[in-house]
Protein backbone atom coordinates (compact mmCIF):
# COMPACT_ATOMS: atom_id res chain seq x y z
CA UNK A 1 0.00 0.00 0.00
CA UNK A 2 1.15 3.75 -0.70
CA UNK A 3 2.83 5.97 1.26
CA UNK A 4 1.23 8.93 1.35
CA UNK A 5 2.16 12.54 3.87
CA UNK A 6 0.91 12.18 7.16
CA UNK A 7 -1.47 15.32 7.31
CA UNK A 8 -3.57 13.41 10.06
CA UNK A 9 -1.22 12.13 13.03
CA UNK A 10 -4.15 9.99 14.45
CA UNK A 11 -2.79 6.59 13.81
CA UNK A 12 -6.09 5.22 12.83
CA UNK A 13 -6.85 7.60 10.45
CA UNK A 14 -3.56 6.99 8.78
CA UNK A 15 -4.93 3.38 8.61
CA UNK A 16 -8.15 4.10 7.05
CA UNK A 17 -6.66 6.20 4.18
CA UNK A 18 -3.91 3.55 3.65
CA UNK A 19 -5.79 0.49 4.06
CA UNK A 20 -8.42 2.27 1.50
CA UNK A 21 -6.19 2.48 -1.49
CA UNK A 22 -5.61 -1.01 -1.56
CA UNK A 23 -2.26 -1.45 -2.52
CA UNK A 24 -0.16 -0.38 -6.00
CA UNK A 25 -0.41 -3.91 -7.31
CA UNK A 26 -4.67 -3.27 -7.28
CA UNK A 27 -3.69 0.32 -8.86
CA UNK A 28 -2.92 -1.20 -12.20
CA UNK A 29 -5.43 -4.01 -12.10
CA UNK A 30 -8.71 -2.32 -12.71
CA UNK A 31 -11.14 -5.49 -12.47
CA UNK A 32 -9.65 -6.61 -9.21
CA UNK A 33 -9.44 -3.46 -7.91
CA UNK A 34 -13.02 -2.52 -8.60
CA UNK A 35 -13.92 -5.75 -6.43
CA UNK A 36 -11.60 -4.66 -3.94
CA UNK A 37 -13.85 -1.35 -3.68
CA UNK A 38 -16.70 -3.38 -3.37
CA UNK A 39 -15.86 -5.61 -0.45
CA UNK A 40 -14.01 -3.14 1.38
CA UNK A 41 -17.49 -0.18 1.43
CA UNK A 42 -19.53 -2.83 2.99
CA UNK A 43 -18.16 -1.74 5.79
CA UNK A 44 -16.51 -3.37 8.82
CA UNK A 45 -15.34 -3.10 12.36
CA UNK A 46 -11.50 -2.88 12.04
CA UNK A 47 -11.41 -4.54 15.21
CA UNK A 48 -8.17 -6.74 14.48
CA UNK A 49 -6.71 -2.98 13.10
CA UNK A 50 -7.54 -1.27 16.02
CA UNK A 51 -6.42 -3.77 18.24
CA UNK A 52 -2.39 -3.46 16.43
CA UNK A 53 -2.64 -0.02 16.41
CA UNK A 54 -3.57 0.12 20.30
CA UNK A 55 -1.23 -2.25 21.06
CA UNK A 56 1.42 -0.69 18.71
CA UNK A 57 1.02 2.82 20.08
CA UNK A 58 1.22 1.30 24.06
CA UNK A 59 4.15 -0.05 23.27
CA UNK A 60 5.86 3.04 22.26
CA UNK A 61 6.25 2.11 18.28
CA UNK A 62 6.03 5.20 15.43
CA UNK A 63 2.54 5.73 13.98
CA UNK A 64 3.55 4.11 10.71
CA UNK A 65 5.17 1.03 12.58
CA UNK A 66 1.77 0.90 13.76
CA UNK A 67 -0.44 1.63 10.46
CA UNK A 68 1.63 -1.20 8.73
CA UNK A 69 1.26 -3.61 11.86
CA UNK A 70 -2.51 -2.89 11.62
CA UNK A 71 -2.58 -3.50 7.45
CA UNK A 72 -1.21 -6.80 7.31
CA UNK A 73 -3.94 -7.88 10.13
CA UNK A 74 -6.46 -6.58 8.21
CA UNK A 75 -5.39 -7.87 4.68
CA UNK A 76 -5.25 -11.65 6.52
CA UNK A 77 -8.31 -10.96 7.95
CA UNK A 78 -10.26 -9.70 5.10
CA UNK A 79 -8.74 -12.58 3.03
CA UNK A 80 -10.20 -15.31 5.27
CA UNK A 81 -13.83 -13.99 5.24
CA UNK A 82 -13.64 -13.58 1.53
CA UNK A 83 -12.22 -17.20 1.73
CA UNK A 84 -14.99 -18.63 4.31
CA UNK A 85 -17.95 -16.95 2.50
CA UNK A 86 -17.07 -19.33 -0.28
CA UNK A 87 -16.57 -22.07 1.75
CA UNK A 88 -19.70 -21.62 3.55
CA UNK A 89 -21.95 -20.94 0.58
CA UNK A 90 -23.20 -17.15 3.09
CA UNK A 91 -24.26 -15.51 -0.21
CA UNK A 92 -24.19 -11.95 2.07
CA UNK A 93 -21.67 -10.32 3.56
CA UNK A 94 -22.77 -7.15 5.92
CA UNK A 95 -25.88 -7.05 4.93
CA UNK A 96 -24.65 -6.85 0.95
CA UNK A 97 -24.25 -9.57 -1.62
CA UNK A 98 -20.81 -11.45 -0.67
CA UNK A 99 -17.78 -11.02 -3.05
CA UNK A 100 -18.10 -14.65 -4.46
CA UNK A 101 -21.87 -14.08 -4.68
CA UNK A 102 -21.57 -10.92 -6.96
CA UNK A 103 -18.68 -11.51 -8.72
CA UNK A 104 -17.67 -15.15 -8.71
CA UNK A 105 -15.74 -17.51 -6.78
CA UNK A 106 -12.43 -17.25 -8.72
CA UNK A 107 -12.67 -13.33 -8.32
CA UNK A 108 -13.16 -14.02 -4.39
CA UNK A 109 -10.51 -16.51 -3.94
CA UNK A 110 -8.16 -14.23 -5.74
CA UNK A 111 -8.49 -11.19 -4.32
CA UNK A 112 -7.92 -13.42 -0.68
CA UNK A 113 -5.02 -14.26 -2.40
CA UNK A 114 -3.58 -10.52 -3.38
CA UNK A 115 -4.35 -9.52 -0.02
CA UNK A 116 -2.58 -12.08 1.44
CA UNK A 117 0.53 -11.11 -0.73
CA UNK A 118 -0.37 -7.53 0.26
CA UNK A 119 -0.41 -8.38 4.21
CA UNK A 120 3.47 -9.84 3.73
CA UNK A 121 4.83 -6.93 1.77
CA UNK A 122 3.13 -4.45 4.55
CA UNK A 123 5.29 -5.79 6.64
CA UNK A 124 8.30 -6.18 4.91
CA UNK A 125 7.99 -2.73 4.70
CA UNK A 126 8.48 -1.63 8.09
CA UNK A 127 11.18 1.17 8.40
CA UNK A 128 13.72 1.38 11.11
CA UNK A 129 14.77 0.44 13.62
CA UNK A 130 12.02 -2.32 13.19
CA UNK A 131 13.01 -3.91 10.51
CA UNK A 132 15.62 -6.29 12.09
CA UNK A 133 12.68 -8.06 12.99
CA UNK A 134 10.82 -8.39 9.45
CA UNK A 135 12.41 -11.98 9.08
CA UNK A 136 10.48 -12.85 12.62
CA UNK A 137 6.92 -11.21 11.64
CA UNK A 138 6.82 -12.93 8.46
CA UNK A 139 7.50 -15.86 9.94
CA UNK A 140 4.48 -15.80 12.24
CA UNK A 141 2.18 -14.46 9.92
CA UNK A 142 3.32 -17.09 7.99
CA UNK A 143 2.41 -19.65 11.12
CA UNK A 144 -0.60 -17.95 11.80
CA UNK A 145 -2.35 -18.77 8.38
CA UNK A 146 -0.98 -22.22 8.04
CA UNK A 147 -2.83 -23.02 11.80
CA UNK A 148 -5.59 -20.82 10.80
CA UNK A 149 -6.07 -22.63 7.68
CA UNK A 150 -5.64 -26.35 9.28
CA UNK A 151 -8.55 -25.02 11.93
CA UNK A 152 -10.67 -24.39 8.80
CA UNK A 153 -10.19 -27.96 7.37
CA UNK A 154 -10.93 -29.47 10.52
CA UNK A 155 -13.71 -27.61 10.57
CA UNK A 156 -15.27 -28.98 6.87
CA UNK A 157 -14.62 -32.17 7.66
CA UNK A 158 -16.72 -32.24 10.66
CA UNK A 159 -19.48 -31.71 8.53
CA UNK A 160 -22.27 -33.51 10.74
CA UNK A 161 -23.01 -32.63 14.39
CA UNK A 162 -24.43 -35.91 14.84
CA UNK A 163 -20.97 -37.49 14.47
CA UNK A 164 -19.23 -34.95 16.38
CA UNK A 165 -18.10 -34.82 19.46
CA UNK A 166 -17.45 -31.59 21.73
CA UNK A 167 -13.75 -31.81 21.57
CA UNK A 168 -12.46 -31.71 17.91
CA UNK A 169 -15.57 -29.25 17.23
CA UNK A 170 -14.26 -26.61 20.44
CA UNK A 171 -10.73 -27.44 18.98
CA UNK A 172 -11.82 -26.69 15.52
CA UNK A 173 -13.22 -23.33 16.45
CA UNK A 174 -10.36 -21.83 18.30
CA UNK A 175 -8.07 -22.95 15.91
CA UNK A 176 -9.55 -21.85 13.16
CA UNK A 177 -10.07 -18.15 14.14
CA UNK A 178 -7.56 -17.99 17.04
CA UNK A 179 -4.08 -17.28 15.23
CA UNK A 180 -5.22 -14.70 13.17
CA UNK A 181 -6.67 -13.07 16.09
CA UNK A 182 -3.47 -13.41 17.87
CA UNK A 183 -1.43 -11.38 15.07
CA UNK A 184 -2.66 -7.99 16.59
CA UNK A 185 -0.54 -8.42 19.65
CA UNK A 186 1.81 -11.10 18.48
CA UNK A 187 3.10 -8.96 15.80
CA UNK A 188 3.85 -6.28 18.56
CA UNK A 189 5.34 -8.56 20.96
CA UNK A 190 7.59 -9.87 18.02
CA UNK A 191 9.02 -5.64 17.46
CA UNK A 192 9.43 -5.57 20.76
CA UNK A 193 10.85 -8.78 21.66
CA UNK A 194 8.92 -10.55 23.92
CA UNK A 195 10.01 -14.07 25.15
CA UNK A 196 8.04 -17.96 23.85
CA UNK A 197 5.91 -17.66 27.37
CA UNK A 198 4.49 -14.13 26.42
CA UNK A 199 3.16 -16.02 23.17
CA UNK A 200 2.35 -19.42 24.95
CA UNK A 201 -0.15 -17.24 26.88
CA UNK A 202 -1.21 -15.02 23.70
CA UNK A 203 -1.79 -18.46 21.79
CA UNK A 204 -4.13 -20.02 24.56
CA UNK A 205 -6.28 -16.49 25.11
CA UNK A 206 -6.90 -16.08 21.42
CA UNK A 207 -7.52 -19.60 20.93
CA UNK A 208 -10.20 -19.82 23.93
CA UNK A 209 -11.64 -16.49 22.36
CA UNK A 210 -12.10 -17.83 19.23
CA UNK A 211 -13.84 -21.18 20.46
CA UNK A 212 -15.71 -18.73 23.18
CA UNK A 213 -17.08 -16.68 20.30
CA UNK A 214 -17.90 -19.36 17.67
CA UNK A 215 -20.21 -21.14 20.53
CA UNK A 216 -21.79 -17.43 21.32
CA UNK A 217 -22.44 -17.26 17.03
CA UNK A 218 -23.43 -21.03 16.75
CA UNK A 219 -26.14 -20.14 19.30
CA UNK A 220 -27.47 -17.36 17.26
CA UNK A 221 -27.37 -19.16 14.46
CA UNK A 222 -28.91 -22.39 15.54
CA UNK A 223 -31.91 -22.27 13.69
CA UNK A 224 -30.89 -21.46 10.25
CA UNK A 225 -27.43 -23.93 10.95
CA UNK A 226 -29.93 -26.79 12.09
CA UNK A 227 -29.12 -29.93 9.70
CA UNK A 228 -27.35 -27.50 7.31
CA UNK A 229 -23.65 -26.66 8.95
CA UNK A 230 -22.04 -27.64 12.01
CA UNK A 231 -22.95 -26.29 14.84
CA UNK A 232 -22.08 -26.51 18.38
CA UNK A 233 -25.51 -25.99 19.71
CA UNK A 234 -27.03 -28.39 17.53
CA UNK A 235 -23.58 -30.67 18.93
CA UNK A 236 -24.77 -30.80 22.15
CA UNK A 237 -27.95 -31.16 21.70
CA UNK A 238 -27.21 -34.23 20.20
CA UNK A 239 -24.83 -34.61 23.26
CA UNK A 240 -27.52 -34.23 25.83
CA UNK A 241 -31.04 -34.92 23.89
CA UNK A 242 -32.27 -32.00 26.13
CA UNK A 243 -32.44 -27.96 24.48
CA UNK A 244 -32.42 -26.39 28.20
CA UNK A 245 -29.39 -28.68 29.06
CA UNK A 246 -27.27 -28.19 25.59
CA UNK A 247 -27.86 -24.38 26.49
CA UNK A 248 -26.67 -25.19 29.84
CA UNK A 249 -23.85 -26.99 28.48
CA UNK A 250 -23.17 -24.36 25.78
CA UNK A 251 -23.05 -21.44 28.84
CA UNK A 252 -20.75 -23.71 31.04
CA UNK A 253 -18.27 -23.85 27.89
CA UNK A 254 -18.46 -20.52 27.32
CA UNK A 255 -17.78 -19.46 30.93
CA UNK A 256 -15.23 -22.08 30.90
CA UNK A 257 -13.19 -20.16 28.44
CA UNK A 258 -13.67 -16.70 29.48
CA UNK A 259 -11.90 -17.81 32.53
CA UNK A 260 -8.91 -18.81 30.61
CA UNK A 261 -8.87 -15.33 28.94
CA UNK A 262 -9.11 -13.32 32.41
CA UNK A 263 -6.68 -15.40 33.53
CA UNK A 264 -3.90 -15.08 30.79
CA UNK A 265 -4.91 -11.09 31.12
CA UNK A 266 -1.74 -10.57 33.25
CA UNK A 267 0.57 -12.30 31.63
CA UNK A 268 0.76 -10.46 28.87
CA UNK A 269 3.08 -7.13 28.35
CA UNK A 270 1.52 -4.12 29.57
CA UNK A 271 0.48 -2.87 26.37
CA UNK A 272 -1.51 -5.74 25.16
CA UNK A 273 -3.94 -5.18 28.17
CA UNK A 274 -5.99 -2.44 27.16
CA UNK A 275 -6.06 -3.75 24.01
CA UNK A 276 -7.21 -7.65 25.52
CA UNK A 277 -9.72 -6.02 28.24
CA UNK A 278 -11.55 -4.46 24.69
CA UNK A 279 -11.41 -7.46 22.99
CA UNK A 280 -13.07 -9.10 26.34
CA UNK A 281 -15.57 -6.61 26.20
CA UNK A 282 -17.01 -7.32 22.96
CA UNK A 283 -16.82 -10.97 23.50
CA UNK A 284 -19.02 -9.81 26.50
CA UNK A 285 -21.80 -8.17 25.03
CA UNK A 286 -21.92 -10.84 22.20
CA UNK A 287 -22.82 -13.59 24.87
CA UNK A 288 -25.57 -11.03 26.43
CA UNK A 289 -27.28 -9.96 23.62
CA UNK A 290 -27.27 -13.65 22.09
CA UNK A 291 -29.32 -14.09 25.04
CA UNK A 292 -27.32 -16.70 27.07
CA UNK A 293 -28.05 -15.79 30.28
CA UNK A 294 -31.92 -14.82 30.10
CA UNK A 295 -33.05 -17.56 32.28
Amino acid sequence: MHKKQLVDSNPYHIFEDHFSYGSDALDTEDSLKQIFEYHNQTGGSRIRAKLAIECSINAGLSPMAAVRLASACECLHQASLLHDDIIDADAQRRGAEAVWSKFGSYSAICLGDELIGQAFAELAQLEQPYNSQIPNLIQYASQAISRSAAGQVLDCSLNNQNQTDLEPYEKASGNKSGPLLALPFGLTMIVVGEDDVCFDCLKEITSAFGTAYQLIDDFEDRNDDDEEQLNGYWVMYDITGNHSIAKQLLVQRYHWYRRVILKGRDCLPHYCQGALDSLYGLLANKAKSAGLFDE
